[in-house]
């Protein structure tokens, strides 16, 4: 499984674009108590999708949040930050 998905996921670096059944999710409105259904601060939503998709986006997120934060420099920039 673990090989299968590196495949696909080098395919969708090298083209681009991602499996059709990756691009949708289902979000759905559940109530945190039984008979708060039509109180909005009482709701909660919940998103599913494609298993796959979902390791692929949280290592993708992952990543490229711990890079900004290592090569990223604000010397010499305007703005309020000091150089």
């Amino acid at each position: 499984m673990k090989d299968a998905l590196y495949q696909v996921v080098n395919q969708v670096v090298q083209n681009g674009k991602m499996p059709t059944s990756w691009e949708g999710a289902l979000t759905t409105l559940i109530p945190k108590k039984v008979g708060e259904e039509k109180i909005l601060a009482s709701i909660r939503p919940i998103c599913l999708m494609n298993t796959a998709a979902k390791i692929v986006t949280s290592v993708w997120c992952q990543t490229t949040l711990q890079k900004p934060r290592a090569t990223v420099s604000f010397r010499g920039l305007a703005g309020g930050f000091p150089a």
